[in-house]
């Protein structure tokens, strides 16, 4: 009968039954902070591309050629990220007086675990022609 009193009151296995029944949630929050940081990189570049293209595109006279500069300016600015099909459109209002520039783009998630694809981003910038 003490024998089996002494084996009610061991505690030698209970820390690990709590970290085995903690892990995965750690490892789910640790995953998404890592997937969500990936993501939110590509937003930021790609919102930065666009701001890129945006002040191309107000330094030049003729609407063709700023389009070309634009699209050599996002592509430049977002080459070095992880950024996929990158296209630009840019436009010109002339009753504000500024040039707009979208630009949208793909990224893969880096684990795949809570997105099951690419994801779409986009980014708009606008800057007024002085």
């Amino acid at each position: 009968m003490g024998k089996i009193l002494e084996l009610r009151r061991s505690t030698d296995g209970q820390s690990l039954v709590e970290f085995a029944l903690v892990l995965p949630i750690l490892m789910l929050l640790i995953l998404g902070m890592i997937e969500f940081g990936w993501i939110l990189n590509g937003k930021i570049t790609l919102t930065s591309a666009a701001r890129e293209g945006a002040r191309v595109a107000v330094v030049y006279e003729s609407a063709e050629q700023a389009k070309t500069a634009v699209q050599n300016a996002v592509s430049k600015s977002s080459e070095s990220s992880s950024l996929t099909a990158v296209t630009t459109v840019t436009t010109f209002d002339e009753t504000t007086r500024s040039a707009i520039v979208n630009v949208n783009a793909k990224i893969k998630p880096i684990i795949g675990l809570f997105f099951s694809g690419p994801v779409d981003l986009k980014a708009k910038a606008e800057m007024r022609i002085e």
